[in-house]
């Protein structure tokens, strides 16, 4: 089941660990997840992390 990306909060200088679990259409070649916060890139994934 998918779901939505839901409100988190952290202490700063703190470490969190997020899951990511999406779905692929399967004719897509190549896919890209990135992980934005207010708009801003913050860790963009490389074909080789999946």
């Amino acid at each position: 089941m998918l779901s939505g990306p839901q409100d988190f909060r952290a202490l700063r200088g703190s470490t969190a660990l997020l899951d990511c679990r999406f779905y692929k259409d399967p004719q897509l070649v190549q896919v890209q997840v990135v992980w934005r916060r207010n708009e801003h890139k913050l860790h963009e994934s490389s074909p080789d992390d999946k």
